[in-house]
């Protein structure tokens, strides 16, 4: 058993995060870290965006006692705030992931109580704002 799952099964709480496209804000992604999100291209990413800029994987995000992003592409790197993400770095609310030409904007970390069969692992959904 991995740290996240250990994490997972002592504590009962499950962390997730909330990011949207910052050029179509309708375009949401509600993703469980258990025990990470990979951000990319490719179909099995957690997080898929469809711009030839964007690295097969990209970047990853995961909780270990607080939230992390860290790049793990060898040929584009990931920016957090503008600045490189050359080492992996805390991620927090309100912050601006950049990825190729994509950009979005984390808008929540959150913890839930509920029951991990109950959260799918990943999903993009569109809203009307």
């Amino acid at each position: 058993m991995d740290k996240n799952s250990d994490q997972l099964h002592t504590t009962g709480k499950i962390f997730c995060i909330c990011i949207r496209n910052a050029d179509s804000n309708g375009q949401v992604w509600d993703v469980v870290l258990v025990p990470d999100a990979i951000i990319g291209r490719d179909d099995a990413c957690h997080i898929q965006l469809y711009d030839k800029s964007v690295s097969r994987q990209h970047c990853r995000i995961y909780h270990d006692g607080i939230t992390m992003i860290e790049n793990v592409s060898k040929t584009n790197i990931a920016k957090l705030n503008g600045i490189d993400l050359s080492t992996p770095t805390e991620l927090e609310q309100g912050d601006t992931i950049e990825c190729g030409r994509v950009k979005m904007i984390v808008d929540s970390i959150y913890c839930s109580d509920t029951d991990e069969s109950e959260l799918q692992r990943s999903g993009t959904y569109y809203i009307d704002i």
